[in-house]
């Protein structure tokens, strides 16, 4: 099963000084992982038309440079089948904070994001 999450990045001054695209995809990644989602790609939006431009300029200059929307992200999200205690299957290495199953070659887990060993 896959979904798509969308996240929206402030612009302005607002969103050069206050807002952090990177903190805004940690955030919405988090909280689908806490959900039992796992990214499998981030695509940047490509942005819009020409009349959304024209949008975007007409509205930072309305509020006085302070605010505009900017193009965002689309997080690509997939949900493996659970097992029924959640755990990992004995053929699979197992996370040791979290007994999330891993591949082989992983270093970190996709679930909770432990070092593995």
């Amino acid at each position: 099963m896959n979904k798509v999450v969308t996240v929206s990045i402030n612009g302005g001054l607002i969103g050069w000084f206050a807002a952090s695209p990177s903190a805004s995809l940690h955030r919405a990644i988090v909280r689908e992982n806490a959900n039992g989602w796992k990214v499998v790609q981030v695509i940047p939006d490509a942005g819009h038309g020409f009349l959304f431009q024209i949008f975007r300029l007409a509205l930072l200059l309305v509020t006085l440079l302070l605010f505009t929307v900017d193009p965002g992200y689309y997080i690509i999200m997939e949900k493996a089948p659970a097992q029924p205690d959640g755990k990992a299957t004995s053929s699979l290495p197992a996370c040791a904070r979290c007994g999330h199953a891993t591949k082989g070659g992983d270093a970190f887990c996709e679930q909770c994001g432990n070092k593995l060993s």
